[in-house]
């Protein structure tokens, strides 16, 4: 069937096909939707297929998985991709995720030797490095440096995001002026202090893990000044007690709240902690990121250490997460004690006065319970009567919006809950999604 579509409207809708939403969080895993779209959107008529190939910014996704045995269509994909890009700015992914199965724990030579393709694959990929605008190595160490080692003198001119894990060998970076944002995970970092001056342009860094004491501290000194976000695992051990500070940081992810003094962060608007491994350590650490207003936590959550983020006045807003929906790379969850809420109600004066707004991310029977959603409503409530106080009363807000995710085996048990939430909330926003 013919289309009548204007070709502005076919290219807005080519446009959103392919559009990889936020460039500093994107997908980190190869795609088979990304990788498909172009040849769908290509085989719906003649006239979309005229008009496809045409525009080059369609075929820009080279994204490939590691286990290059079981896909014999890549090399020819990546020739059709070749052609049609030209020389359009690319995402390049190439993602070897399961060491232990397949390919996946092959060495680099012992792989080629196997799959010729693989060989010819990787070869021809490296080379255009210089037109990545993202760029995704998740592979072998040995595979890793066929990427980096041609180029690392040279200037990368479109590269904003850039994700490297699992390599030994990640000594030096080209030049890129335009990278925004940096993920380096389990990654040796020896010899990156050369190339800090590097990244002008950066403003989000994700560390999860590295075996350099002075080259970590030396990353994170030369980009503090510049750095809106910054996600970390952990400082290494015989870390310098003298503190970072980050002027411009708004969003920080730590796993572990003891590195919390480290940190000098005056305009820190975000905070996501594991709170399964919060101590008293964090209490002198809270005034130095006093201007929270969004506080994120995942892992076991009770009043005794949730009490020791109570100096944390700013806060507007709380959310109950999943690590990895936070930026982390692992799944867990929250578990709320089942009297968390019954408690926080009876605090005088309350915890966090400015508290208007509480999100439970995918909530399933080990994150909240029966008696955890009774103590939330006499929570909820002890915040609105509080909010009708005097005048001559400390102001307190209101809670005036709850989010709530909720797995759809537990829809019978919550209907009754959300009913009387909704009771409570009455002016306010009552957002549900069961999943």
């Amino acid at each position: 069937m013919p289309s009548f579509l204007p070709d502005d409207v076919l290219l807005y809708i080519f446009g959103q096909a392919v559009d990889r939403g936020d460039i500093t969080w994107p997908k980190t895993d190869y795609s088979r939707e990304f990788a498909a779209a172009p040849f769908k959107l290509a085989a719906v008529c003649p006239r979309w297929r005229t008009l496809a190939r045409a525009t080059c910014s369609l075929w820009t996704y080279f994204g490939f998985p590691g286990h290059f045995e079981s896909h014999h269509a890549h090399l020819p994909r990546l020739e059709i991709l070749l052609a049609l890009s030209k020389e359009a700015p690319i995402d390049l992914e190439l993602v070897q995720r399961h060491r232990g199965h397949g390919s996946g724990n092959l060495e680099m030579e012992e792989l080629f030797d196997r799959h010729p393709q693989a060989f010819k694959l990787v070869q021809i990929l490296a080379t255009l490095v210089r037109r990545c605008r993202t760029l995704v190595l998740d592979v072998s160490t040995g595979m890793t440096a066929v990427f980096f080692s041609a180029s690392s003198s040279d200037t990368w001119p479109y590269l904003e995001f850039l994700s490297v894990r699992y390599t030994n060998r990640l000594h030096g970076l080209p030049h890129l002026p335009r990278l925004l944002c940096m993920h380096l995970g389990y990654c040796s970092m020896t010899g990156l202090r050369d190339a800090l001056t590097q990244l002008p342009s950066l403003t989000t860094l994700t560390i999860l893990q590295s075996d350099g004491e002075e080259d970590t501290h030396a990353l994170l000194r030369a980009v503090s000044l510049q750095l809106t976000d910054l996600c970390l695992l952990g400082f290494p051990e015989g870390s310098a007690d003298e503190p970072l500070v980050f002027p411009r940081l708004r969003s920080l992810t730590l796993n572990d709240s003891f590195d919390l003094h480290h940190f000098r962060a005056p305009a820190l608007q975000r905070l996501a902690l594991d709170l399964g491994n919060l101590n008293n350590d964090v209490l002198s650490a809270t005034q130095h990121v006093a201007s929270v207003k969004h506080l994120q936590i995942w892992g076991a959550v009770d009043f005794e250490n949730l009490v020791l983020l109570q100096d944390l006045r700013q806060i507007s807003r709380l959310t109950f997460a999943v690590a990895a929906e936070v930026g982390w790379i692992w799944k867990e969850s929250y578990h709320l004690s089942a009297n968390l809420f019954q408690v926080l109600s009876a605090v005088v004066p309350p915890m966090w006065p400015l508290l208007k707004r509480i999100d439970f991310c995918s909530m399933d029977t080990r994150s909240t319970s029966s008696q955890s959603h009774e103590g939330l409503l006499k929570f909820i409530a002890s915040r609105q009567n509080r909010g009708n106080a005097l005048a001559t009363e400390p102001t307190v807000a209101r809670i005036h919006e709850v989010h709530l995710d909720y797995h759809r085996n537990r829809e019978e048990e919550m209907r009754s809950f959300v009913l009387r939430l909704q009771d409570l909330l009455k002016d306010g926003t009552l957002q549900v999604r069961p999943y």
